[in-house]
């Protein structure tokens, strides 16, 4: 369902229908409410409770900004604690991919495994016809009913990439309130709203775990075991205390004295070994190999050309999909054992896998 600003075709207060929104303490979800209300909608708040360590608590800081703007826009807001279905199906395979030498991307499986199928349920059990975000997307309903997911207006915004594991049952019933705005319009809605949170600085970190330390975050959860650190010829350069504390691609000393600085360029969990090299042409990849394919509103045609993401914000490149092989017209770099592949054809986001092998 696509939302402007303008106030005409207002819904009337008889028939307003009700929409679960996920009202996270940010400036987008609650512009995201501020514009749900404009057009007549019921909106109900959903601050979700996901994770709660010592590194970071910082839930209880978001609950009284959802509170505050459920407050200042006259919404009920309740409180969900989801913390168990985030343990068992998120955070139990991110601990796991990473002692693997892989780097899973938590953020798509909070979305597809927990976040949205929830909030529908929820929303189903109450009686709610809608359920919303403040994620920048947008979604059009084909005449055949068939949900598909596009880009947001602001490309520099898009969070399609982290929507890619959607399925049609959650799409159908889901707006995006500011999917068709930038990030300056949502700031100033919510200036001219008397929205506290007008000004508050977007951050990045694990899905619902925050801005943490990673290394440190991992190192309490993942056991590492010290290993060899060994170039393309086999020859050990020297030593690790953990493959799970490196990403491909990453460039580091490594306590070797002299020469070109290093990059990490695989990493061998049955040997527990970290593999570098000093030529940084040796990163990128014309292809790779993928699991777990899933498509939004169906698959694309076979040996399909399409447009390819490898991680987020990473420039889309031409690529060709054919089974489980994707190749690149322009090699990309650091593909990484664990991340997504996200595939595009003009503007509509269409699905994606997780890297295997390259």
């Amino acid at each position: 369902m696509k939302l402007t600003r303008k106030k005409s075709g207002k819904i009337s207060e008889a028939v307003a229908p009700k929409v679960l929104l996920a009202l996270s303490g940010g400036v987008d979800s609650a512009v995201a409410a501020l514009l749900l209300k404009e057009r007549g909608f019921s909106v109900i708040g959903a601050f979700i409770r996901m994770f709660e360590s010592a590194e970071n608590c910082g839930w209880r800081a978001e609950q009284r900004d959802a509170l505050a703007v459920g407050a200042r826009l006259n919404i009920p807001v309740i409180t969900f604690d989801w913390s168990a279905e985030y343990e068992r199906q998120v955070l139990r395979d991110f601990y796991s991919g990473y002692a693997a030498g892989e780097t899973p991307n938590p953020d798509i499986l909070c979305n597809s495994r927990v976040k949205f199928p929830l909030l529908r349920r929820e929303a189903e059990r109450r009686g709610i016809e809608y359920i919303a975000s403040g994620h920048y997307a947008r979604v059009k309903i084909s005449k055949d009913g068939t949900a598909r997911l596009l880009a947001a207006a602001d490309n520099e915004k898009d969070q399609t990439y982290f929507l890619s594991g959607l399925e049609q049952d959650d799409l159908r019933k889901t707006i995006f309130p500011v999917g068709e705005l930038t990030k300056k319009e949502v700031r100033a809605l919510a200036r001219e709203a008397g929205l506290a949170v007008w000004d508050k600085r977007s951050t990045r970190g694990i899905c619902f775990v925050g801005q943490v330390d990673l290394p440190v975050f991992l190192n309490r959860r993942v056991a590492g075991e010290p290993g060899p650190i060994v170039d393309r010829d086999g020859r050990e350069r020297g030593r690790h205390g953990g493959i799970h504390s490196f990403t491909i691609g990453q460039r580091h000393g490594f306590g070797v004295g002299g020469g070109a600085p290093l990059y990490v360029l695989e990493k061998i969990s049955e040997r527990n070994a970290l593999v570098v090299t000093a030529d940084e042409a040796d990163l990128y990849s014309s292809q790779v190999y993928l699991r777990d394919l899933r498509w939004i509103a169906g698959a694309p045609a076979a040996d399909a050309e399409l447009w390819a993401r490898v991680r987020y914000r990473a420039p889309l490149v031409p690529a060709r999909l054919t089974d489980d092989l994707v190749r690149f017209q322009t090699p990309s770099r650091a593909v990484t054992p664990g991340q997504q592949v996200v595939f595009y054809r003009g503007e509509e986001c269409l699905g994606g896998g997780t890297v295997r092998s390259l």
